[in-house]
């Protein structure tokens, strides 16, 4: 194994270095592979599996053959789109690929799914190392699409095949990704006043995983000490996605180091157990809350509506004073729910900002002919908040009732919003006295 991956370090090393001094003569190899994308699109199909028959390649070896793990619920058609990814340190990478299935291949039922896929990779000269084969599907009736995937490898002659590293059903662990968080993204530092902590789960496989289970553990005595929690939400983790899990805590936890262990599993895959260890601090320790703005994307709402006007009772909030006071003032009668968004003016530009975890809203429409005055409290929406300016942003929809039938029509989407500061950070937070 070790040889095997030297070896391609050392191909990439060449080939790397081949291309910044000239542009590669095969037409297939349109970009250096320098210029090759970062990529975390390709999910595998919970209903169509597919592995590769011949799942190592000696170099220069260019017939790879796939068929499909299992039969299909639905008719699926894949093609004429694919393309082959490779793993250097530990992330997946496009090779550039201008080829396509000569026809879409339709299979329709478990029969046609034990047939053969065969492609030709001749065009990418790919030296050796870990890989894997990504083939577009769709499926009419669902209107599904997506991508399938199945790793293969390419090894130079007299190299030992990487069996252990092809055994069907093993997960990487490298592949999953766990951090810890507080539910308030301006402070995400876990304090000795929160009541609930945020598992965050980063998938980059291609497997869909589920959460099962998980252990939460003080370090720093002779022996770790178990923690017992309320409960935790928990579920699937879906590939090339991110889910958070809440743990809502019976006690708050003291000042410490501890250690979370969640359980996940996958199909016949065993049981994978990655390991997070964070710190807890005094509430009074805790930093200032600030946003981090820096994988945020500005705002696209550049005005308000003329025909809905929103007031509120006080401009500026802090501290204690966490209640926006709200009157509408519209031109005809609009609905909208109780979702709304806070964007904050960060260098000069306008970025929503998150909610707490754990939050959500009821699915009620409101008329503002019914309903012109209300109050939104922002420690619950949002539990911290730092200084700066803000503004309040509301969705309506203009409707049109028919008499006697008894429907209506939405006719029209407007968005509203009004200024607001906060002049000392808001850090109420609503869950702090709830312990039992």
């Amino acid at each position: 194994m070790k040889k095997a991956l030297t070896i391609f370090s050392a191909a990439l090393l060449l080939l790397l270095c081949s291309c910044a001094s000239s542009k590669p003569a095969d037409p297939i190899l349109s970009r250096t592979w320098n210029d090759m994308e970062l990529t975390r699109t390709i999910p595998t199909h919970n209903r169509a599996d597919i592995e590769a028959v011949n799942s190592v390649l000696t170099v220069g070896e260019n017939t790879l053959e796939l068929h499909f793990k299992r039969g299909l619920e639905n008719q699926l058609k894949f093609g004429p789109e694919w393309f082959v990814q490779v793993k250097i340190d530990g992330l997946w990478f496009n090779i550039p690929n201008d080829i396509q299935m000569d026809s879409a291949l339709s299979v329709e039922n478990s029969s046609k799914a034990k047939e053969k896929l065969t492609f030709d990779l001749s065009g990418l000269n790919l030296p050796a190392g870990e890989y894997r084969f990504a083939l577009k599907y769709s499926e009419e009736r669902l209107l599904d699409t997506g991508y399938i995937s199945a790793p293969f490898w390419v090894i130079n002659p007299g190299d030992e095949i990487p069996s252990a590293s092809l055994t069907s059903g093993e997960a990487d662990p490298a592949d999953i990704i766990v951090s810890v968080s507080s539910r308030f993204p301006a402070r995400p530092m876990i304090t000795d006043a929160d009541a609930m902590i945020v598992l965050h789960i980063e998938n980059l496989s291609g497997k869909d995983y589920t959460h099962s289970r998980l252990k939460l553990e003080k370090l720093g005595g002779s022996e770790p000490e178990t923690i017992k929690y309320e409960h935790a939400n928990m579920g699937m983790v879906r590939p090339w996605a991110q889910d958070s899990s809440e743990i809502f805590l019976n006690e708050p936890l003291a000042p410490g180091k501890y250690r979370l262990t969640p359980s996940l599993y996958s199909g016949s895959i065993p049981f994978i157990t990655p390991e997070i260890e964070f710190y807890v601090i005094a509430e009074s320790r805790a930093p200032r809350p600030i946003w981090d703005n820096a994988e945020w994307l500005p705002s696209t709402h550049v005005a308000s509506s003329e025909r809905i006007r929103i007031t509120l009772g006080d401009t500026s909030l802090g501290g204690d004073k966490t209640e926006l006071q709200i009157s509408l003032d519209c031109d005809i009668d609009y609905q909208y729910g109780e979702f709304f968004m806070l964007e904050a003016n960060i260098g000069g530009q306008w970025f929503t900002v998150p909610t707490a975890h754990g939050i959500g809203y009821l699915a009620i429409a409101h008329s503002t002919s019914a309903r012109s005055d209300f109050a939104l409290n922002l420690t619950y929406t949002h539990g911290i908040l730092p200084t700066g300016q803000y503004r309040l942003v509301m969705e309506f929809q203009e409707v049109s009732y028919s008499e006697g039938a008894g429907t209506s029509k939405y006719l029209s989407r407007e968005i509203a919003f009004t200024e607001f500061e906060v002049t000392e950070p808001i850090i109420s937070n609503p869950f702090a006295n709830s312990f039992k």
